[in-house]
């Protein structure tokens, strides 16, 4: 039996692009954009540890999303159930905050990992 990828790319595109408007619409996020299913956001104001320190908070949030230099980047997987779409969405918006914010990464206030 086959599964039509681009059927699962244009259902996951659109309830995760949903979830996502937070972090499109966060105060220092400077270029948000999409192509195809891999979601990129400039982020504004940030030092040059800003990529390893966003990269270290998700790994203890139970992500792993590494930026490239000021830019968050995320290309999720096409099988996500509707839990981890909202725990990737919710969960990379808190880590952002937790960064900008120079809080604890180890103290960040995520749900467990579905």
């Amino acid at each position: 039996r086959y599964i039509s990828v681009t059927g699962v790319q244009t259902v996951l595109f659109r309830s995760l692009h949903a979830l996502l408007q937070p972090l499109h619409a966060h105060p220092r996020v400077r270029h948000a954009r999409r192509l195809g299913m891999v979601w990129a956001w400039d982020i504004d104001g940030v030092d040059s540890g800003f990529a390893g320190r966003f990269h270290r908070a998700a790994m203890a949030a139970g992500l792993l999303l590494r930026p490239i230099g000021a830019t968050l980047y995320l290309m999720p997987s096409y099988l996500l159930t509707d839990d981890e779409q909202a725990f990737l969405a919710d969960t990379t918006l808190t880590v952002l905050n937790a960064v900008l914010a120079d809080g604890p990464c180890a103290d960040l206030d995520t749900p467990a990992v579905p």
